[in-house]
């Protein structure tokens, strides 16, 4: 659950507001402060420890898969309850839900939390930061005070004590489902379910003030010696310090190129029926995730300002079609296409919107993929103003450039197939189809089977991504180690 920023000049403010997102109640997977961004905020601040002393890599790596649990559940959740709206077992498979994140999630905490504090405890018997391992004050007044060995086991017990009182009040809902026939029963459990609710969220709340106190105060003996990076420091000299330059180096590139993996999945169309046909993966969070990555990117390549221009407008105009789209769902859904004018007139900002999202598509694929050039001219092989470069290294960096070039084209023909379908919606058709001995009917596009070619334009997409990124890392790993 940690709070110990141990990179000692990490604020303190940011470190105790990563641990209130951590300790506060969560009901069911509704976590009002979700734990995802404590979770980004902690990870990094341990990458600067990470390098240097044992244990922190292991804290970071299982505070990172805690991250992204944490952000897939509630779209995980919310995906497999309206999926299965129909199915009277819907309460089991919550249950089960719950219980499987809450599991996870716990394993992953006890890892995070005991190699943190085996790194807080390996650093301070190594060096002067004494407040690592001393005992600290539990209040202001210094009258009572509680060793990290002891906030080590509180902190244990805390996660414990959370994840199985935001587990145990669902088992109460398999009741729900019971058919009890002609029988009338006096009591039925899940009649409890809103006071256990209640009374969970009640005594987690209680435990997290007084947890928070006995963190916060250890946080604030550990800032208030300031020791701790001097004592990171102090591990490494030398040698050592030029290749962890280097290290630190190649990872700051690598995790940037990885976050345009991440966006390309983003350019699937994840739609379902329950959900009317919207897309749940919309366009303008690829929009985004690449803005941060040109953003990160910068620090390694020339960026031109344009680029963030060109990102920007394009969140915009996607977030405005994808707000456009599900209002026209909403009040009027695809088969009203094939009935009427009125809603054919109501779509056409829907198509208008998508089109210009597309051309802001290629403006910024065009961005990134100049940048990307210039990152692989600068970062991978014998650099093109060197004595040493030569016909064999400028061939190189051609076959690079024109995998660049590929990679940017698919990601725009997959912007491409999805405008056609937005446009081919326009033209929708009434399918018959057999539906349980009777006739049923299933709204198309123009070209009923398109949607096969929108998903392959992504799958493509996303494939070589995988495919050029995963090249471009090894390369880069080359030339720096």
């Amino acid at each position: 659950m940690m709070k110990n920023k141990v990179q000692g000049s990490a604020p303190l403010a940011a470190l105790i507001f990563a641990l209130v997102f951590l300790i506060n109640p969560t009901v069911k997977v509704v976590d009002i402060l979700p734990d995802f961004i404590a979770c980004f905020i902690i990870v990094k601040y341990l990458t600067y420890s990470a390098d240097r002393a044992p244990f922190f890599e292991e804290a970071r790596a299982a505070f990172l898969k805690l991250a992204f649990l944490s952000l897939a559940k509630l779209p995980a959740f919310m995906l497999i309850s309206y999926s299965r709206s129909e199915n009277v077992q819907d309460y089991d498979t919550a249950v089960l839900f719950t219980l499987v994140f809450t599991v996870i999630e716990t394993i992953l905490l006890y890892q995070a939390i005991t190699n943190l504090f085996s790194a807080l405890f390996y650093l301070g018997e190594r060096s002067d930061a004494s407040a690592l391992i001393t005992p600290f004050a539990k209040d202001r007044k210094a009258k009572r005070f509680m060793t990290p060995e002891s906030l080590r086991t509180l902190t244990l017990v805390f996660v414990t004590v959370k994840g199985a009182l935001c587990f145990l009040p669902e088992t109460l809902l398999l009741t729900r489902s019971v058919d009890h026939g002609a029988y009338v029963q006096a009591f039925r459990p899940m009649k409890l379910y809103p006071y256990a609710i209640v009374l969970a969220v009640t005594i987690v709340f209680i435990f997290s003030i007084a947890y928070a106190k006995r963190a916060c105060a250890y946080m604030r003996a550990i800032k208030r010696e300031g020791r701790v990076v001097a004592a990171l420091d102090s591990l490494v000299s030398g040698e050592r310090a030029t290749e962890l330059e280097k290290k630190m180096k190649v990872k700051s590139i690598k995790s940037t190129l990885s976050i345009f993996v991440a966006a390309s999945f983003f350019t699937i169309e994840f739609c379902f029926d329950n959900f009317d046909g919207a897309n749940l993966l919309p366009h303008f969070i690829y929009g985004g995730i690449i803005l941060f990555a040109m953003l990160s990117l910068r620090h390694h390549s020339e960026v031109h300002p344009v680029s963030f221009v060109f990102s920007g407008l394009y969140c915009a105009v996607s977030a405005t079609a994808y707000f456009l789209q599900i209002r026209f769902i909403d009040k009027y859904g695809y088969d009203a296409l094939v009935k009427g004018e009125l809603a054919k007139d109501a779509y056409l900002p829907v198509i208008i919107f998508s089109f210009i999202e597309f051309v802001l598509l290629v403006l910024v694929t065009i961005s990134v993929c100049s940048s990307m050039k210039k990152l692989v001219l600068s970062h991978t092989g014998i650099e093109p103003m060197s004595t040493r470069y030569t016909s064999i290294d400028a061939e190189y960096h051609k076959r690079r450039v024109r995998g660049i070039l590929l990679w940017c084209t698919l990601g725009i023909v997959a912007g491409a197939t999805k405008l056609t379908d937005v446009a081919l919606k326009y033209y929708s058709s009434l399918t018959l189809v057999a539906v349980d001995g009777g006739i049923g009917n299933v709204v198309s596009g123009a070209i009923p089977w398109f949607n096969l070619v929108v998903l392959a334009g992504a799958v493509l997409y996303i494939g070589y991504t995988l495919y050029i990124i995963s090249s471009l890392k090894e390369d880069i790993e080359i030339k720096y180690t």
